[in-house]
């Protein structure tokens, strides 16, 4: 309950002074802050910004990028300040928000039995060790495999890329080398430039290819 502070000018006239304090910060500040300063209840805050025409920026769009921060990263059960960190300006209630939306569970906590039963078949098995374990995702499995040090038979550089990795890769060849690793947990910068030149050379191989059988088409 606002107290009689709070609400001080609740009945008076509204001011020149007022208004242009209303202007100017109702965008950035919730109804309720401003009208904390003015001595106003939110509600009346609301209805002179209304009036002015004043209305808060709205929430920028989520990037194609940032959702596959939440279907990759916050899936796989990434500690949230570090999903934060990949995604700056987003607060952990409009993360939890978008997860939502995109219907996307967080794992719950791994249990000793889980972690043993990982470290024991990952280094054979890879992300298929997921079958192992009810509930774990193949991303999940791989991303607490890089947490507990846990490398697969030939190391991390050395491992064959599986099909959903070459999908990110290619729908985000516009991000940069350190955007492309945030999509691909556990593979190092060095895998993902290597796999980066690997593809991009296929595409213009490809590329040519097209060019050449259209041009002897056209000679035809």
């Amino acid at each position: 309950m606002k107290t009689p502070a709070e609400c001080r000018n609740r009945r008076s006239c509204r001011t020149l002074q007022e208004m242009r304090y209303v202007e100017k910060h109702y965008a950035p500040r919730t109804a309720a802050d401003t009208g904390a300063s003015l001595g106003r209840p939110a509600s009346s805050v609301a209805c002179i910004a209304c009036k002015l025409g004043v209305t808060r920026r709205k929430a920028e769009l989520w990037t194609e990028e940032e959702k596959a921060v939440i279907y990759v990263h916050y899936a796989a059960g990434m500690p949230m300040q570090d999903v934060m960190a990949l995604l700056p300006g987003r607060t952990r209630g409009t993360i939890l928000a978008m997860a939502d939306k995109l219907g996307i569970k967080r794992p719950s906590r791994w249990s000793q039995k889980e972690c043993a039963i990982l470290k024991n078949y990952y280094p054979s098995e890879g992300r298929k060790t997921a079958e192992r374990l009810p509930g774990r995702t193949a991303d999940a499995v791989k991303l607490k495999a890089c947490e507990l040090g846990v490398d697969q038979g030939g190391g991390g550089n050395n491992q064959a890329w599986y099909d959903d990795e070459w999908a990110i890769l290619k729908q985000n060849l516009h991000l940069t080398l350190p955007e492309l690793v945030q999509l691909l947990p556990g593979r190092s910068l060095h895998a993902v430039k290597q796999a980066h030149t690997r593809l991009m050379g296929s595409t213009k191989q490809r590329r040519h290819v097209a060019m050449r059988s259209r041009k002897n088409v056209g000679n035809v």
